[in-house]
């Protein structure tokens, strides 16, 4: 629902944000989400550094533009974990941000589409408030969620809700970006360059594990220098680039050995399924990711987890608005459906079943 404009106060070039801490106050989690989102945390880290060996699984839509099917979604995907659970992790894809080479919508966070019509800051404002607002309900269901870290300013107003992050392609290689990991309470995955190279990921991973000082928000929205702890839960995510795939066994050697280079020692990589690596073609996603499960089952080392792009229906479709918009199918990146995303994660745990893949029994989380 799109608020009120006179809920934003007019200033000479723009509307002014609620502060984070009110923003929070107005929307906050509950002790009992707290204390869940804390513990998926602390899996994700475990499965990231080898303790936990299950693969961990982001799976979802390429973006979030329907609360409905987003939700839906979730609750099929919580009922399938409960069958996974010895061999897979599954945390849910729940980005609100889509980055841009050029034009386009750019996510729930800038514009709800199913809002009514309004100027660009009336639609980001409401957008920042309909995105919190559609995490708190994931979250509620009780599924881990994964963001992509795009905006350093809409960050400040989320970082009590996600279990894992990322760093996208566009953007491995920002000193801010980079920063804003180190700030962050959860692991952090940096995409390797869109030309396919890894170098400066791993580079952003190091820089992220140390200390900073970076402007920012502090929580009553003051612009203000705030100081870094360091994350040291980054770790690297192979998706491919121009020259094509990289989630072959050479180039997943290549990658953890680059990772001990930089002294980033014990950390399992990601490989994402799609982009670089399904040559854009989204149903190659069931084919990369079954070859990992092959890989993995046979002893093959390094590899933490995997992404799907992935919605209750499959392909894209053009934003039509409404009621004619096809339920549950992506308006951005053409994504697997729901019937082939579980058959693929039941195949995927079922190999790894069987060929004595050290899973692990999921800790109890509250």
């Amino acid at each position: 629902m799109m608020l009120a404009a006179d809920t934003f106060p007019q200033q000479e070039n723009g509307l002014r944000l609620p502060a984070p801490a009110q923003l929070r106050a107005q929307l906050p989690l509950t002790a009992a989400q707290a204390r869940k989102i804390a513990s998926q945390r602390q899996t994700v880290r475990r499965i990231v550094h080898g303790a936990d060996h299950r693969l961990l699984v982001v799976t979802g839509p390429c973006s979030l533009h329907d609360g409905a099917a987003a939700q839906e979604y979730a609750r099929r995907l919580l009922r399938l974990q409960a069958e996974v659970a010895d061999q897979l992790y599954l945390v849910m894809r729940a980005y609100c941000e889509k980055p841009r080479s050029c034009l386009g919508w750019k996510g729930l966070l800038h514009q709800d589409l199913q809002a009514a019509p309004a100027s660009l800051q009336e639609q980001a404002c409401a957008g920042l408030h309909a995105s919190r607002q559609l995490l708190l309900q994931l979250s509620s269901i009780g599924l881990p969620l994964a963001v992509e870290c795009l905006d350093p300013v809409a960050a400040h107003y989320f970082t009590d809700l996600p279990a894992w992050g990322a760093i996208g392609a566009r953007t491995t290689e920002s000193q801010t970006h980079r920063e804003l990991a180190s700030a962050l309470p959860y692991a952090i995955g940096f995409k390797n360059a869109s030309n396919g190279a890894f170098d400066s990921a791993v580079a952003g991973i190091a820089a992220a594990a140390a200390a900073h000082s970076r402007f920012g928000l502090d929580e009553q929205g003051h612009a203000a220098v705030l100081s870094t702890p360091g994350n040291p839960d980054g770790h690297l995510i192979l998706r491919g680039g121009a020259l094509g795939p990289n989630y072959d066994a050479q180039n997943v050697r290549a990658a953890c050995r680059a990772q001990e280079a930089a002294r980033l020692y014990g950390r399992r990589l990601i490989v994402d399924c799609s982009h670089g690596n399904c040559n854009k073609q989204h149903q190659q996603q069931i084919t990369v990711a079954l070859e990992l499960g092959r890989r993995i089952a046979a002893g093959e080392e390094g590899i933490g987890g995997l992404m799907l792009e992935s919605f209750l229906e499959g392909g894209r479709c053009d934003w039509q608005g409404g009621a004619a918009q096809p339920f549950g199918c992506s308006i951005t990146d053409p994504c697997l459906s729901w019937d082939d995303t579980r058959a693929l994660l039941l195949m995927l745990a079922a190999e790894l079943r069987a060929a004595g893949w050290r899973g692990a029994a999921p800790e109890q989380e509250p």
